[in-house]
């Protein structure tokens, strides 16, 4: 072999190892690409079946309002306790945010992440049902009642001069609250504004628009709002946790018992136990809603089709 040809072998060999190289970062890229898409996939179809403790129990996921958590939680504990489900409360928040993501969960390819849904807007659950009736089952629980009512903080010099709803609306000085219509009681309040020509009145003196009553009383508690349109329950949660903080000083006419139900109704078929717990422990529910200020579902827990009042 000439110097020449010795020459360009010698160049060919340094443009084979450059290519190789240049190569194989490529490569590895492509494969990490498939691996992380494969796992995202298998993640995806592991979501959706239902999963299992380490205890071998099957998992069922609750969404829940915000108002209705702490009783809720004490009846899954006590299913979890003999059950061989695990309940556990998923995703906590406005009853119509909720709503809507389940929503979102039953017409697209997402997998479900709801098995129940305890709203405290029963309006809600209707929606739900006359937009999927084919994919939800006409099974619903009312679980308790409560009433809108407006409540200051405690100390609040409001206390004595506040008589309804109009007053607030209307005086300028008062710095008020409501919950956002993802909320069941910001949908309510704004039912009864409208029925009084007031809401648009409301809509542009409110001082906090909330995203849900919990955080609404927060609001009221801390001292940044006079006063606020909440459920009593919610009044009744925040002064046992926290000492004396809340006063209602009026509690709102409302004609729809319907729209201040907390209602479950199912979602998918792992919760069929924990519903008909719910539905055959009728005293425990009621015990547990009472506990944290909710007055019992016109003295029984009914059990009715989704839809109908």
């Amino acid at each position: 072999m000439t110097g020449k040809q010795k020459l360009c072998s010698h160049h060919q060999r340094i443009r084979l190892r450059r290519g190789s190289a240049s190569e194989s970062p490529m490569l590895w890229f492509a494969i990490s690409v498939f691996v992380i898409t494969c796992l995202l996939a298998i993640g995806f179809f592991l979501s959706g079946q239902p999963q299992s403790t380490s205890r071998g129990e099957t998992t069922l996921r609750i969404y829940c309002a915000s108002v209705a958590v702490a009783p809720l939680q004490l009846l899954v504990d006590r299913f979890n306790e003999t059950s061989k489900q695990h309940a556990t409360i998923a995703r906590i928040g406005g009853s119509g945010e909720l709503s809507g993501q389940i929503g979102t969960e039953l017409k697209t390819d997402i997998p479900r992440g709801a098995h129940l849904f305890v709203s405290a807007d029963q309006r809600k659950i209707e929606q739900l049902k006359q937009t999927f009736d084919d994919q939800l089952s006409c099974d619903c629980v009312t679980l308790a009642i409560q009433q809108p009512v407006i409540a200051v903080a405690s100390t609040n010099r409001l206390n004595t001069t506040i008589f309804d709803l109009k007053t607030i609306i209307e005086n300028p000085s008062i710095r008020f609250g409501v919950a956002s219509e993802n909320a069941a009681i910001g949908s309510v309040v704004r039912e009864i504004a409208q029925s009084q020509g007031l809401l648009q009145l409301l809509e542009q003196r409110k001082t906090v628009d909330c995203e849900n009553v919990m955080t609404l009383a927060q609001a009221l508690k801390t001292g940044s709002i006079d006063c606020a349109i909440l459920w009593d329950a919610t009044v009744f949660q925040v002064n046992q946790f926290d000492g004396p903080k809340l006063s209602i000083v009026k509690k709102l006419e409302y004609q729809s018992e319907t729209d201040c139900r907390v209602s479950a109704v199912l979602i998918g078929s792992q919760a069929n136990e924990f519903l008909t717990y719910l539905k055959s422990n009728d005293s425990e529910v009621e015990q547990a809603f009472k506990g944290f200020g909710f007055a019992p579902a016109s003295g029984n827990i009914l059990s009715v089709p989704a839809g109908q009042p």
